[in-house]
């Protein structure tokens, strides 16, 4: 037997060079394999850490997804490629929409690729938070509220509570309304808003986005809710190459394509208060007479026989109209506010309901002649919630030229049964709602002024503060 040694010494010089450089490079590309298999290895076994304890931001079926996130350069910018977190080109799930930094969610129902489905009607505004945290920011995103510049519009922006991924932020745009206020603290699964189409959007659909640290509308610090990933069910496969945004360093998904959310609320009875309901009560800090309200007027357009409007106030709450649902039992109500259609009619930016403490901010310039979400709320007692003109927000004060238009309100009795709620404050117990007292009609017009005898000047247009960037 001839031992390597000597078989390398009885080989011709040149001979002896050529093996001496054939082992190293051979060394060398067994040292190149080990470290890309241990990468890859590194880079597949993260799907064996626990992910973040995200959930979908809706309830029920997954909706229509109308654009996807690019992982190529997810900034807004457009270089001709968009690349799904599977890593290829051409996304099945949805439009391509070059430099998106975020999922687009229909507020519609309808199957498109990755999944989506039929609510109900009534549910499906409903936004959820997607992880427990504290809410940043629930404001206009900029100083214009319309076009390229207006961004995410009305949103919310969370900071996930730690859960040992560092610091997350979870991103909610374009909404009608949001239930929270900045500070608040919110549970995973609860109600925060309701989807719209405000700010730079071209349908009512809800943008979601995740981000690494406290910033969610960083567009880039954001991550791919769908993980970097081969696979499309809950699964978990390394594509086989460094994600293009953010290379290995985020491989997990939060939430699988076509995942379902928690389920819809189930409507156990409705009741319908139209504004000129005995039930409803329209006043001021004058009196709640029209004599001591000469601000209240009734426009005949709307929902039935009209409705009533009046000017924003800025900073002060002044005139007020409060609903009450009679004959409605305590418990937890889905309330809805019905929004005439018009630009001259409803064109708020802010129209401020109140039920206690709790305070709902809804968007009237954007969408009319429909039903919009106020909130989920659990009454102890008989339910009312309350309009009124106190129009700031933060950093923005709606002009006062503009109007608040005070139509039907809708109270979606829920969780009679126990199930089917929402967390947060939605939960099931008390007595199915009443069914001896029937949807109001509508009276004859009031007598008010139909017109505005002089304009409103019980505030002067604010000055408005400068938002930030799209």
């Amino acid at each position: 037997m001839v031992s390597i040694g000597s078989y390398a010494s009885s080989a011709p010089p040149k001979a002896r060079r050529r093996g001496a450089a054939g082992r190293r490079w051979a060394l060398a590309c067994w040292v190149v394999g080990v470290v890309w298999l241990v990468a890859v290895g590194r880079a597949g076994a993260q799907s064996d850490h626990p992910a973040p304890d995200w959930d979908p931001p809706y309830c029920s079926e997954q909706p229509r997804i109308t654009a996807v996130y690019d992982n190529d350069v997810p900034l807004y910018g457009r270089n001709g490629r968009t690349v799904l977190f599977s890593g290829h080109d051409v996304q099945p799930c949805g439009l391509q929409y070059d430099g998106h930094s975020g999922w687009d969610y229909a507020r519609s129902g309808g199957r498109q690729a990755c999944g989506g489905g039929e609510r109900p009607a009534f549910a499906s505004s409903i936004v959820l938070a997607s992880a427990s945290g504290t809410v940043r920011r629930s404001r206009w995103f900029a100083e214009r509220h319309d076009g390229n510049a207006a961004g995410y519009g009305l949103h919310l922006d969370l900071h996930a509570a730690d859960d040992g991924h560092g610091e997350l932020s979870h991103l909610y745009g374009h909404l009608a309304t949001v239930f929270v206020e900045e500070g608040a603290a919110v549970e995973k699964g609860q109600p925060i808003g309701a989807v719209g189409t405000t700010g730079n959007s071209t349908g009512p659909h809800l943008h979601f986005q995740g981000a690494k640290g406290g910033r969610g509308d960083v567009s880039d610090q954001t991550f791919d809710v769908f993980g970097w990933n081969a696979r499309f069910d809950a699964g978990y496969r390394y594509p086989g190459f460094p994600q293009p945004h953010r290379g290995n360093g985020w491989p997990l998904r939060v939430y699988a394509p076509g995942a379902g959310g928690p389920p819809c609320p189930a409507s156990c009875g409705e009741r319908v208060v139209e504004e000129d309901d005995p039930a409803v009560r329209r006043g001021c800090a004058a009196g709640d007479t029209p004599a001591d309200c000469p601000f209240w007027f009734h426009d005949p357009r709307g929902r039935g026989g009209g409705h009533f409007w009046t000017h924003p106030n800025g900073s002060s709450k002044d005139y007020w109209i409060r609903y009450r649902c009679p004959g409605c039992a305590p418990g937890s109500y889905l309330v809805e506010a019905f929004v005439p259609f018009g630009a001259d009619i409803a064109n708020t930016h802010i129209a401020r309901w109140e039920v206690g403490d709790r305070v709902s901010v809804m968007d009237q310039h954007q969408e009319g002649d429909r039903w919009q979400p106020v909130g989920l709320f659990a009454f102890d007692g008989e339910p009312v919630v309350e309009l009124n003109d106190r129009t700031d927000r933060y950093d923005y004060v709606a002009p006062a030229d503009m109007r608040i238009g005070a139509d039907a309100v809708r109270f979606h009795r829920v969780g009679c049964g126990g199930g089917g709620g929402f967390s947060g404050g939605s939960g099931g117990g008390g007595t199915p709602m009443t069914t001896a007292s029937p949807a109001s009609t509508k009276s004859a017009t009031p007598n008010v002024p139909t017109t505005p005898t002089a304009y409103d000047a019980r505030t002067t247009t604010p000055s408005v503060a400068t938002g930030e960037p799209h």
